[in-house]
Parts: C-alpha cells; sequence; structure tokens
C-alpha cells in the first residue's frame, strides 16, 4: 500500500524533527455527565442500507495550485457554501508548506486567499458557526512546530494567534457549537512524547484547557477530532500509541472538564478513532482502524457505553476509516481506505448506515498510475467528510497524479 497524504499529523514525526533540531538545531456529543464504559459485541446483522440518498459519489473538479497538493477538512452551511483546508507545496523547489483554502459556492470550487503565519504551515480542519464565522486550524512542521488558527469573517481569511505550547504542537480537529464557544483537539510535544491538546474559543480568545495525560511522558498521545451537540456535551477521539502499541482513546466534555475514556478491549488493542459524530446524547458513532482486522471500525455510543460493531465486512486489506457523518439516527455515512488485492494503491471504501446496520456503498475511485514509485508516493484518500442533508454530502483529500510522484487535491460529491 502506497503512502497516504497527511490527515492526522502523527505526533513521532513532529518528535522526531525536534529532536533533531535541538541536537542539530460534526457532529458529535455524549452524556451530560460522565464518559461510560467500552464493551464489544458481535456485528449486527446485515441488511440492505436506507440511508436515503438522491445519486451517487461523483467527482467534482478541485483547483490544484502546485505539484504536491493536499486537503485535509471540509465544512459547509449549505450545498452552496462550503470551505475545504489543507496545504500544498512545491517539492521540486523545496519549499515548506503552505495553507490551502478552497470554497464552494454551488457551482465550482475555487482558491481563496489564506495566511501563512510561518514557514511550513498546514491546515488540517475546519468548522463553521455560521456563513460569516468559520475556523480553521493546523500547525506549522519545521525546527519548532506550533498551532496555526485562521478565522472568515465573511470577506477573508486572517490568522488568530494561537495558545502557546512550550515545545509545539498541532491541531486536527475543530468544531462550534456557537460563535463563543469552539473546540479544537490535537496533541503537543512533550520532551520526546506528545501529549493530548484541547483548546477553546470564548468569544474573546483561545485558550489550552487541560486534559487527559495517559502515560505521560511515556507515549505519543493525540487526538483526530472533535464535535459537540451542546455546551456541555462533546466528545473528542484519538489514541495511544505506548511501547510499540496503539490503543483508541475518548474523550468527553460535561461542561465543566473532560473526562477521559481509554477504549481498550482486547478487540480493539491496535486500533485508532479517527473521527465521531452524533444526533443525539443516545446516538453517536465513532470510526477507525484495527491492525490486522478484515471488517470496519465502528464504535457506538448509547448514552451509557462505547461497543465496538465490527461490520460491514469490507473487501481488501485492513480497512482504515478516516471519516463519518450522521444526520440522523437511521442517516450516517463513512468513508476510508483499503488494501488492494491488485494494485500498489489503497482503494476508496464506503458504508453507510440505515438505522439497524452499516452496508457497504460504491464510491468512485479515481484514476491511479499503473505502479507506485519506489518511494511510495502519494496515494487516495478521503479525508473528512460534510452532510447537509442525505443529498448532499463532500469529501476532501488527495489523489496521485499521472506520473504518481506528486498528489492533486480530491473533492467528491454525494448528491
Amino acid at each position: 500500500m502506497t503512502k497516504q497524504g497527511p490527515v492526522r499529523w502523527n505526533p513521532g514525526i513532529v518528535l522526531a524533527m525536534l529532536v533533531l533540531a535541538v541536537t542539530a538545531c460534526g457532529t458529535s456529543s455524549g452524556p451530560s455527565g460522565q464518559a461510560g464504559s467500552a464493551t464489544s459485541s458481535p456485528s449486527l446483522p446485515a441488511s440492505p442500507s436506507a440511508a436515503a440518498t438522491a445519486g451517487a459519489w461523483r467527482i467534482d473538479p478541485s483547483p490544484s495550485p502546485s505539484n504536491d497538493n493536499y486537503l485535509n477538512g471540509v465544512a459547509c452551511t449549505s450545498s452552496n457554501n462550503c470551505w475545504a483546508v489543507g496545504y500544498y507545496y512545491n517539492a521540486n523547489k523545496g519549499s515548506g508548506e503552505k495553507t490551502l483554502i478552497e470554497h464552494w459556492n454551488g457551482l465550482s470550487w475555487n482558491v481563496v486567499a489564506a495566511p501563512d503565519p510561518m514557514w511550513g504551515d498546514h491546515l488540517s480542519g475546519v468548522a463553521c458557526a455560521s456563513v460569516v464565522d468559520c475556523w480553521a486550524v493546523g500547525g506549522v512542521f519545521g525546527g519548532f512546530s506550533n498551532t496555526v488558527i485562521e478565522h472568515w469573517n465573511g470577506e477573508s481569511w486572517l490568522a488568530v494567534l494561537p495558545p502557546f505550547t512550550v515545545d509545539g504542537g498541532s491541531l486536527n480537529g475543530v468544531t462550534c457549537v456557537s460563535a463563543s464557544d469552539c473546540w479544537a483537539v490535537g496533541y503537543h510535544a512533550v520532551s520526546e512524547s506528545s501529549g493530548t491538546l484541547i483548546e477553546h474559543w470564548d468569544g474573546g480568545g483561545w485558550t489550552i484547557v487541560p486534559s487527559e495525560p495517559y502515560y505521560g511522558l511515556n507515549g505519543l498521545n493525540t487526538l483526530n477530532a472533535v464535535s459537540c451537540l451542546s455546551a456541555v456535551d462533546c466528545w473528542a477521539v484519538g489514541e495511544i500509541v505506548y511501547r510499540q502499541s496503539t490503543t483508541s482513546v475518548m474523550e468527553h466534555w460535561n461542561g465543566t472538564s473532560w473526562v477521559a475514556l481509554t477504549v481498550s478491549p482486547p478487540e480493539e488493542v491496535g486500533s485508532d478513532l479517527a473521527d465521531v459524530s452524533c444526533v443525539s446524547p443516545e446516538d453517536c458513532w465513532a470510526v477507525g482502524g484495527t491492525l490486522g482486522d478484515q471488517v470496519g471500525h465502528f464504535d457506538h455510543w448509547n448514552g451509557t457505553s462505547w461497543t465496538m460493531v465490527a461490520e460491514p465486512a469490507l473487501p481488501g486489506e485492513e480497512p482504515q476509516l478516516e471519516t463519518l457523518q450522521c444526520l440522523s439516527a437511521d442517516a450516517c455515512w463513512a468513508v476510508g481506505i483499503r488494501g488492494s488485492p491488485t494494485s500498489e494503491y489503497a482503494t476508496l471504501i464506503a458504508a453507510a448506515w440505515n438505522g439497524d446496520s452499516w452496508s457497504p456503498e460504491p464510491i468512485v475511485m479515481p484514476p491511479t498510475p499503473p505502479l507506485a514509485p519506489p518511494d511510495g508516493g502519494p496515494g487516495v484518500l478521503i479525508a473528512r467528510i460534510a452532510c447537509v442533508s442525505p443529498s448532499f454530502c463532500v469529501g476532501v483529500g488527495s489523489r496521485p497524479q499521472p506520473n504518481g510522484d506528486h498528489a492533486s487535491t480530491l473533492i467528491e460529491a454525494l448528491s
């Protein structure tokens, strides 16, 4: 399987950079109370998908301003107003990453001017409280790494000073309850390890809010996604890498503090959680991947506990679900990748929830070169999806260019 464009930035990469620098230089929520327990269950009985859609996935033309282009996050307020964020760089000239922001106006995607606070910026997530109030978050790579926060005021994107993290860090996801209540999650560097990072916007500024340290200086801890139903009901998901083992984690905001829940039944050792979405305090889904599994990794919250649902059977090698969006109790969509027995490139996969079960759904696979470059090259990836109705969803990511050495943006629409 070829390497993919970055979506959830691995803290180990940044930590390695920091060590070298030192030596050389949605929607989601949970209950208003404590987070519950994690359990596992057998797969649910299969049935045809009933998630109502007005069409099928299609590839929409999208700009690629340089020879390497990646989209990592997307948010929509309507079917004619969406934002996609990521980064681009010119690998041939050795330039650093630059923030990339694209806008959908109902007819086409267009690049919009974006700030670059420092050399090596990238954006990983975006959320909107309204059409004139959006936030994009990410980080900076280099000898020193810090978070990046940018704001849309209805006319332009402006860089906002983020809270200072001593050893650097990066933000992977963001969500807004209102114009004065937004959350962003990611990780911050701690010596040669990393800790979870949670930041909050209260309408006047961004501040760091304490989160679970997990294994402290001995593990790589990161949060990948966050969403809220209310000011007292949020979930954040991610993973811990500790002693060469990966374990899924969740944290819940109850209005006062973030309470950690480590998702670690035996089936989930070697697992991660990439995204989360909720439609009520008793109905949430989280998706990711589990090492060695041949099924999609779905976790469900019923208001009391999280349960692993091992379905549907998705053909290929070790499916990795990257993103999902739920609109109601019987309408959710998830997208990811899997290994292919006939290609060096990973293949896109999709599934839909009809209220009773998850079922595989067709999704368009963009053309790929016959062979991947010797170093692997960029792969095909849908990093995030956003839905505003059962008849309109958008997925953003990247795909290899014909020569296989560089990446173009990839945007698919379900309508």
